[in-house]
């Protein structure tokens, strides 16, 4: 028997020796038509492989050893498909619809295999990584190790079980130890020369109420989730893209631009607007104003302004019609637009159709106010009340007196604008960004110069968004202002004017009419800036863009001292006596008082 093994080797070692010229004389006239498929490719195991297996291959179109066989001249009937191939002596390229982390399969390449490490998803689409503490136990399936179990994840991963503190008592030292790190607890273990915990009771409890992605806190549930996670259910969830977790409680909300729909942030800024941190999360661009649901932006008419809650309001001088504002009527030089008609701006009078300058050379100081710089081009804003009635207008800076033009006159919203030919240093950009809250400060000159000469500030913050009976021209303030504020601005921590100082509530009045039992303090008001930007827009005169940044003490101070005016009012004896016969405004020879304790 050995020794017919022992021939039958050699006579195989016999046939190998031959060249493949040989191999091919020898055989090229036998019929393979009765052998199988697999019995021709069974040769290709054989180095070389003879030339007549390879010829009846490529007969068949057969794929043998990673090699595609085919031949564009075969009539073989077997193999019809064959006549549309080219002879391909090169290995089979991994085929295009093979995923990542996957090796095509040698005998079929149009098949594919995870590799070491990865698993097949259940559309079999893809190789996914077996998770840490986890092993793959199938083609398309991982298990935990003992002490994990999957989580609910997406591919799912291996957390730790849930530990009752009866488990967790009965676990030893050592496995304690290894399961609160797994936690992250490293930072809290306590041990003494042995390794022994000695804070074993504070790590049992925490190990099975902390949950993952947390660190150990002051909080009331004794952690803290993670950068990147939010609070929910005694849970750290992983933070959805475009969120932020809140300060305080369960759950996250949506960064700026982007509103929350279930459990994801999609983006909700409509087309013409920018993101922007107010409670909607946009803003319109210049030119565009919000509709009154907030959804979209819509281009602004002519003569027209945004306002800050949506939809918006025709500038000075021109009134609503449909869906445009048009001029009211043709209003002279030196004239504003009242009702219907118009009337002649402070220190004018009505001559027919037109104007003129009131020419008196006894002109005597009758008030003062406040105003601030909005330009660099010496434009001044105020207060309507400041200056009405008065044949001249001084802007009072460092000792010196500048005459002041009155350019415009809004008496619904108690505004005007002024020009003078002091140009300051230091402007304040106006800004319509009032938020309930935010700080803000009270800049002007408080009785005029009766008690100092400086300027005053007090501090406060925005109380109310509208002023008395829902107002929206005006918001409500707590910082003290005092007759001789008016028109002086109010400024946020940026130094933008996001409103103009306009009166306080007469407390003794609200007391009596409204039957209070005590007097009602910190009812304060300033005009909202947005009637200001509109009124300059009306104008054409080019505003400063707002800070955006918060300014330093030293900052504010400089423009605080530089931007900000004393005002005073000169009337003649005839304008003095027409005045003190108002019911609209009272003042003495020194200060205004309006309605409301203003100036």
């Amino acid at each position: 028997m050995r020794r017919f093994i022992f021939l039958f080797i050699l006579a195989l070692l016999s046939v190998n020796s031959y060249s493949d010229s040989q191999l091919t004389e020898h055989l090229h006239d036998i019929d393979y038509s009765h052998l199988s498929d697999q019995s021709v490719c069974s040769w290709f195991q054989v180095v070389p492989v003879p030339q007549d297996y390879i010829k009846e291959a490529k007969k068949r179109g057969l794929t043998c050893g990673g090699i595609k066989y085919s031949s564009g001249s075969s009539n073989n009937s077997k193999s019809s498909a064959a006549n549309k191939y080219i002879i391909e002596d090169k290995p089979v390229r991994k085929k295009k619809n093979t995923p990542a982390n996957a090796t095509p399969k040698a005998y079929d390449p149009s098949s594919w295999y995870c590799n070491d490490g990865y698993y097949r998803n259940q559309s079999k689409t893809a190789c996914i990584k077996v998770p840490k503490h986890g092993f793959k136990v199938s083609v398309s399936n991982f298990k935990c190790y003992p002490g994990y179990k999957k989580s609910n994840a997406k591919p799912p991963r291996c957390i730790l079980s849930d530990f009752s503190i009866s488990d967790l008592k009965s676990l030893s030292n050592d496995e304690l130890i290894a399961i609160a790190k797994e936690k992250g607890l490293n930072d809290i273990l306590l041990a003494d020369e042995d390794g022994i915990l000695i804070n074993r009771e504070q790590i049992i409890s925490l190990i099975a109420n902390k949950p993952y992605h947390s660190y150990v806190s002051s909080s009331p549930n004794g952690w803290t989730c993670f950068s990147g996670y939010y609070e929910k259910n005694q849970d750290c969830l992983k933070l959805p893209r475009n969120a932020m977790s809140k300060e305080r409680g369960e759950g996250f909300t949506c960064i700026t631009g982007f509103k929350r729909t279930g459990d994801s942030c999609i983006n909700s800024i409509p087309s013409n607007a920018y993101a922007y941190s107010n409670i909607y999360g946009w803003k319109c661009n210049d030119g565009y104003y919000a509709d009154i649901k907030l959804t979209k932006c819509i281009r602004l008419p002519a003569n027209a302004s945004a306002l800050l809650n949506g939809g918006y309001y025709c500038n000075s001088g021109y009134e609503r019609n449909g869906n445009n504002c048009i001029k009211k009527t043709s209003i002279p030089p030196n004239a504003y637009a009242s009702g219907n008609g118009w009337k002649c701006n402070s220190g004018y009078e009505r001559n027919g159709n037109s104007c003129s300058k009131i020419v008196d050379s006894n002109i005597y100081p009758a008030g003062s106010g406040s105003g601030f710089a909005t330009t660099k081009e010496g434009h001044i804003l105020t207060n309507f009340h400041v200056i009405d009635g008065c044949s001249e207008v001084k802007l009072v800076k460092n000792g010196k007196s500048y005459l002041t033009t009155v350019l415009t006159q809004d008496p619904n919203n108690d505004l005007a604008i002024l020009q003078s030919d002091f140009i300051s240093t230091k402007v304040y950009p106006l800004s319509n960004e009032v938020y309930l809250s935010d700080d803000i400060f009270a800049a002007g000159f408080p009785f005029g110069t009766k008690l100092r000469s400086s300027i005053t500030i007090n501090k406060g913050i925005i109380s109310a968004l509208r002023g008395l009976g829902d107002d929206i021209s005006r918001f409500q303030i707590d910082a003290i202002i005092n007759p001789g504020n008016s028109g002086g601005p109010i400024v946020d921590r940026r130094g933008n004017a996001v409103g103009v100082a306009v009166s306080k509530l007469n407390k003794e009045r609200a007391k009596e009419d409204l039957n209070l039992s005590a007097s009602p303090e910190g009812f304060n008001f300033a005009v909202n800036s947005m009637m200001a930007i509109g009124l300059f827009r009306s104008l054409g005169i080019e505003l400063p863009p707002q800070n955006n940044n918060e300014l330093s003490v030293k900052e504010r101070n400089d423009l605080f001292n530089q931007g900000t005016f004393y005002l005073s009012c000169g009337m003649t004896i005839a304008q003095y006596e027409k005045m003190i016969k108002t019911d609209k405004v009272m003042f003495t020879r020194d200060v205004f008082f309006s309605n409301f304790e203003g100036n």
